[in-house]
């Protein structure tokens, strides 16, 4: 888009000749107009051709054109540009002599006219002059000084006759004394001779670009139909100099089209080809498979339906990235299936995946096909659950700790060994539930740059997206985890609250997600809880525990809150 500030510089060439007995022929139809391009940072455009149009009308806006020059190109230097209005078509006289006010539109190339029009002052209605104010003294010409115009036709009634003129015989010239011997046609022209009426013309296609100034040929020069190819230098035409809507349908060649031939475009050019039509009668337009509408007379429609496209419908591989919405994903989030459906969720790099060295695994490696196996005598009583070895696993002696045996036909006869039969009683064993409550203020944000609203019941964000808050727990050792819950307010509709328990190896920072809550949307008070606990068994030699909880929100920021969570385990002790 190109600004243009104008410069306020008319002038009106109109020169009245006193010897002139007809003024039409004499005042020049035409108003010098001298301007400024710039860009819209207000700095003068890059020299060169610019296509501009130039219209005079009646009103300041809207209006009747009264003149138009139809493009020019003209050259714009440091931003000036002057142009001559009226040059090839003349400004009719009547423009200033039939309106009150006129106003000047311009246009640069194909950008819309610019505004405000300029009003042009009234040296352009000099115009009128040519009708009135000479036809006022016409009749006061036909007598000077009291005589008629033959009076003075007469060589005796002249005074100030120069002196070469004194005799009646013009023998003496401004340029001095010659004879002229031959008249030669030169560059462009044809003719001339050395006697008599000597005759010059335009020779026959004499006429070469050397001859012709720069943007002095317009299409008003130019007649319909007179110019060919061969006056045309290869791809000398370029979109430039075409304007806009002006290229017709019988300004295009058959081009070897046939009958019903169409132009089709090929991948690299237009070239002609058959139009690709039948016949046949037409009875009934149905809607077939995710479509809607039809009809069996008159215009009809058919339409994509409602719902109606489903996975039949796509070809496969026909859905690239670019079509899929964001659907309030983050940056560095994927698309996770999360039980009921696709939810943005956040993702990871795996660079390496090795074997713990307290975990009795083996293998692992960086890249490719990872496998993990468990180690030769890599598993202990300490990767082993509580009350998950039974009567029947158990051949011979085996030194196994009283927590790790489920069933009644243990023997034991000291606190090492297990020898003889023994019972759970003998052990005086037993199993007690407990509740670990963690309160909303054990919660802090994964991020230090997160600001976050504490209530003495719940936390929540003070802005939209996803937010991780930390709580670390500590429960006894050798006790088993068997739920986790979480109570959550939750009245969005699209996003969640989830709370997850994890068990970190201090040494390698392996993690292990021990249980896994997630919310659906409802209104008020809400508490989710999951009783699948993997690696329930609590471990607090080189183990640390902790909860996470992500709550994803709108920007209603009392959609989401977290009041708090509570893990339940059972510990086994000797009785009193």
């Amino acid at each position: 888009m190109i600004k243009c500030k104008i410069s306020l510089i008319l002038f009106l060439i109109m020169i009245l000749a006193s010897t002139s007995v007809s003024v039409h022929a004499e005042v020049p139809h035409s108003i010098n107009y001298q301007g400024r391009l710039t860009n819209t940072g207000g700095e003068p455009v890059t020299d060169g051709l610019y296509l501009l149009r130039f219209k005079l009308y009646d009103d300041p806006s809207g209006g009747v054109t009264l003149w138009d020059s139809d493009y020019r190109a003209i050259q714009v230097t440091s931003g000036f540009f002057s142009y001559l209005l009226g040059d090839t078509t003349a400004i009719p006289y009547l423009v200033f002599t039939t309106h009150n006010n006129v106003w000047l539109g311009i246009q640069v190339s194909s950008d819309p006219e610019l505004s405000p029009r300029n009003k042009i002052s009234s040296v352009g209605f000099s115009f009128q002059s040519m009708q009135s104010d000479s036809a006022r003294i016409a009749g006061d010409a036909k007598r000077l000084d009291g005589n008629s115009a033959p009076y003075y036709l007469d060589w005796n009634n002249q005074i100030n006759i120069p002196a070469g003129f004194a005799d009646g015989v013009d023998d003496v010239g401004t340029g001095g004394d010659g004879d002229i011997t031959a008249v030669e046609a030169g560059s462009g022209l044809s003719g001339g001779g050395t006697s008599g009426d000597v005759a010059l013309s335009v020779g026959t296609s004499a006429i070469t670009s050397s001859h012709i100034a720069g943007n002095a040929i317009t299409s008003g020069h130019i007649q319909d139909n007179q110019v060919t190819g061969n006056d045309l230098a290869p791809n000398s035409v370029e979109g430039f100099h075409i304007q806009d809507g002006t290229i017709t349908f019988n300004k295009i060649g058959m081009n070897g089209a046939g009958e019903g031939d169409v132009m089709k475009w090929v991948g690299g050019s237009w070239t002609v080809a058959a139009d690709a039509t039948g016949t046949g009668d037409i009875t009934a337009v149905n809607p077939g498979s995710g479509l809607t509408g039809g009809g069996t007379s008159g215009d009809v429609a058919l339409s994509v339906g409602t719902g109606a496209i489903n996975s039949s419908h796509i070809a496969d591989g026909g859905v690239g990235m670019v079509d899929i919405a964001q659907f309030g994903a983050s940056e560095g989030e994927a698309l996770t299936w999360l039980g009921g459906g696709w939810q943005p969720h956040g993702v990871g790099d795996i660079t390496s995946v090795t074997s713990s060295e307290l975990g009795g695994l083996s293998g692992g490696s960086e890249f490719g096909d990872v496998s993990l196996q468990i180690a030769y005598q890599g598993v202990t009583s300490w990767f082993i659950a509580d009350a998950t070895i039974t009567d029947e696993d158990i051949i011979g002696s085996a030194d196994i700790e009283p927590t790790k045996i489920r069933g009644t036909a243990v023997n034991l006869s000291d606190v090492q060994l297990i020898n003889g039969t023994k019972t759970f009683d003998d052990l005086k064993i037993s199993s007690t539930t407990r509740r670990l409550a963690i309160s909303n203020a054990a919660f802090v944000p994964r991020s230090n740059s997160q600001a976050y609203y504490r209530n003495s019941n719940y936390i929540r964000n003070v802005s939209s997206g996803y937010w991780t808050f930390f709580a670390q727990v500590s429960l006894p050792e050798g006790a088993t985890v068997t739920e986790v819950k979480a109570t959550f307010y939750d009245n969005e509709t699209t996003y969640y609250g989830k709370m997850e328990l994890f068990k970190v190896y201090m040494v390698t920072g392996a993690e292990i997600k021990m249980a896994e809550l997630q919310t659906a949307s409802r209104p008020g008070l809400v508490t989710i809880s999951d009783a699948s606990i993997v690696s329930s068994s609590i471990s607090n030699d080189g183990y640390n525990y902790y909860l996470i909880s992500t709550m994803a929100f709108s920007s209603n920021f009392d959609y989401m809150k977290l009041y708090g969570a509570e893990i339940i385990y059972t510990i086994t002790k000797p009785l009193p």
